[in-house]
């Protein structure tokens, strides 16, 4: 079975709660949009987590969690996040989709930042170089995860969609100007997970 968790609005509306009580049924749970700008608090018997990239299911031994493929994967808050995970006694079983933003989205950043706001532009080189410093602590968790959520899917796996922002947030079907970079709703995971929309 197939859930998914999005906002009815602009996001902030107590969603981490409740994603954290299906996370502990789910043996998938998978951030499929947003970035490192927003998350859900998750208070319970290991303390108090502001998740910003991590999936809510990383509280459980028994969930596998997944950073989806349109996820802006701030590599250096991942690996900070994923220490203060740690360092909370938790060891969680977590993959990230090989297909996770970099490259493309320093070209997008240049040309809002050359033509709207005027300022210098990023140079992939360096982001590439910062990129390597961080290769071998995301090295263990980068897998096709579209493959593996397919085979999850096969064997009739219990899956839970994790959004980030509310449904107004959405840069197509939103309230325009005000929505974010990333869909919000994108069929509920087909873009930013890989799972087909009929399932």
């Amino acid at each position: 079975m197939i859930r998914a968790i999005v906002g009815a609005n602009w996001g902030d509306e107590g969603k981490g709660k409740v994603t954290d009580m299906f996370a502990a049924k789910s043996d998938i749970v998978i951030r499929f949009q947003g970035g490192a700008n927003a998350g859900h608090t998750i208070i319970n018997e290991h303390g108090r987590f502001a998740f910003h990239l991590m999936p809510s299911g990383v509280c459980y031994d028994h969930t596998t969690c997944i950073i989806g493929n349109g996820v802006a994967l701030d590599i250096n808050k991942f690996i900070t996040e994923l220490e203060d995970v740690k360092a909370a006694g938790l060891n969680p079983h977590l993959l990230v989709s090989e297909r996770c933003q970099l490259e493309n989205i320093c070209t997008l950043k240049n040309l809002v930042l050359e033509h709207v706001y005027h300022k210098p532009l990023l140079n992939v080189d360096d982001l590439f170089a910062t990129c390597m410093e961080y290769r071998d602590k995301i090295a263990p968790y980068v897998c096709d995860t579209h493959a593996y959520l397919q085979k999850a899917v096969q064997e009739g796996k219990n899956i839970l969609l994790e959004g980030q922002l509310g449904t107004l947030k959405d840069p197509d079907f939103g309230i325009y100007p005000m929505v974010t970079s990333s869909s919000t709703l994108a069929g509920y995971g087909a873009v930013g997970a890989g799972l087909p929309p009929h399932k």
